[in-house]
């Protein structure tokens, strides 16, 4: 978050994607999004037209271990 937070990009009110469910990472990170106001669309595994809606998102949280999701 503070990566994202020094770049100066508001994410008050901004659309973000957060591949992956766990309870270790992706939950957590998609729980800060939200709580600085951003509208998360949280994906995983099962998760249908995931390269659309992973491209129309302005910002995106993926993991290392998630890569082979957007395959």
């Amino acid at each position: 978050m503070r990566l994202l937070e020094s770049t100066g990009v508001s994410l008050s009110g901004a659309n973000a994607v957060v591949l992956g469910r766990s309870d270790i990472v992706g939950s957590p990170v998609a729980a800060m999004l939200r709580s600085k106001d951003a509208t998360v669309t949280q994906c995983h595994s099962k998760t249908n037209n995931l390269p659309e809606i992973v491209s129309r998102q302005p910002i995106r949280y993926e993991p290392a271990d998630t890569i082979q999701l957007r395959r």
